[in-house]
């Protein structure tokens, strides 16, 4: 009799294990939105930081999120929404309405104060003086501050490049697709002493990536947005500028030319080359000599050849390029001074070292832009495009170090 009640309570014993086998394995095969649902209602109360909670061991943790939360979920379970990296560049104090490409903001052009020639007939495009969002700045007066902080050496390069100086040949870049190009283009053509440059594009068009470098070129000359290719044109002509078109048909060599007369050169585009409203506004056609099998130049070395062809004239007819007068030349210094400034592209940077200077404070420096020249360029150019985004970005080359024992 015993035993029977023995058998009968380990029967019992086992069937109660068997039950709460069973109940474990259909709260483990529950969906996992209910489960969460059902833990998140349960313990709403006893957790008070941000996080989400997980089952490690026999003990509970609470983990901090490293990705941003589904909208769903952060309704559902009243978490807080973790930041994204992207956020939280977007609201970076220092450019809080500049375009972002690539994480890297750059502030506006106009947010770095340089005025705008009144006369649209002057070929030289900057006006005297400064003018920031709170302030106005002559100057002399941003020379001075600037020359606290910039150091002998750049000051002295920085008044040969005004005696090299040249407004009077315009390169016009037509439709170009490819970034990279252009910042070729604008690297080759400041080397040589040319102080503008003017682009034909749409706004909000996508860019194909830089892959190459530009050496900062960008901050040293003056570029220029066109709609149309006529408006660019019709600019051009109302600045005294004669208009050349680089094709083949109807045009001569580049020797047939007089440089010294103010020209704007016309580039066409990687695949079409000169537009019909180009040819239909140009006052002749130039050709660069080629004696090879190859029919076509990429566009940044066309300009290049053109360019330096055009300043070795000028120089052989008239013994100089550069031809700023002195009033443009100090004018042109002080924009060229506030740019020497380290960290001049920081929005608002120029406009408080300007206050502090007025008021007599120490001048602030502030942490170096972890950012290459290049990439600004980049980033400038663009922004003076009104580029919607960039496109196939180059991945930079691994560093294989092979090259470790030439160093030293």
């Amino acid at each position: 009799m015993a035993s029977t009640r023995a058998i009968a309570g380990a029967r019992s014993r086992i069937d109660a294990n068997r039950r709460d086998a069973r109940e474990r394995a259909a709260r483990v095969a529950r969906p996992a939105t209910r489960r969460a649902r059902d833990d998140d209602a349960a313990e709403s109360e006893s957790v008070s930081e941000p996080g989400s909670r997980a089952h490690a061991g026999p003990h509970d943790v609470v983990v901090k999120r490293t990705t941003p939360r589904p909208t769903r979920a952060v309704a559902r379970t009243g978490a807080v929404a973790t930041k994204s990296a992207k956020a939280h560049r977007r609201q970076r104090a220092w450019a809080p309405d500049a375009l972002e490409f690539h994480g890297l903001v750059r502030a506006r052009r106009e947010d770095l104060g340089t005025r705008a020639n009144e006369d649209e007939r002057e070929r030289f495009p900057y006006g005297d003086g400064f003018a920031f969002a709170r302030a106005t700045c002559e100057t002399e007066t941003m020379v001075a501050l600037a020359t606290a902080m910039v150091g002998e050496e750049r000051r002295m390069r920085l008044e040969n490049v005004l005696e090299h100086r040249s407004f009077s040949l315009l390169p016009i870049l037509e439709g170009v697709y490819d970034v990279g190009n252009i910042l070729a283009v604008c690297r080759t053509t400041e080397a040589l002493g040319i102080g503008c440059a003017s682009i034909v594009s749409s706004k909000g068009l996508s860019f194909k990536a830089s892959g190459r470098t530009s050496g900062g070129a960008l901050k040293w000359q003056h570029v220029e947005q066109f709609e149309t290719s006529e408006r660019a044109l019709r600019v051009a002509k109302a600045k005294g500028y004669r208009v050349l078109t680089t094709e083949f048909d109807g045009a001569q060599p580049l020797s047939h030319y007089d440089w010294t007369v103010p020209t704007a050169v016309v580039f066409g585009n990687e695949r079409e080359g000169v537009s019909d409203e180009a040819r239909a506004l140009r006052d002749g056609a130039v050709y660069i000599p080629m004696f090879g099998f190859t029919e076509s130049l990429n566009i940044s070395v066309a300009a290049a050849l053109v360019m330096s062809h055009a300043v070795t004239d000028r120089i052989n007819r008239r013994g100089f390029h550069g031809d700023l007068t002195e009033e443009e030349k100090r004018i042109l210094r002080g924009v060229y001074m506030s740019r020497l400034i380290p960290n001049y592209a920081k929005q608002g940077y120029l406009e408080e070292l300007v206050e502090r200077h007025r008021k007599g404070q120490k001048l602030a420096v502030t942490d170096d832009i972890d950012v290459s020249e290049e990439t600004l360029d980049e980033i400038e150019l663009l922004t003076e495009l009104d580029a919607a985004k960039l496109v196939g970005r180059r991945k930079p080359k691994r560093d294989l170090g092979w090259d470790e024992h030439l160093d030293g």
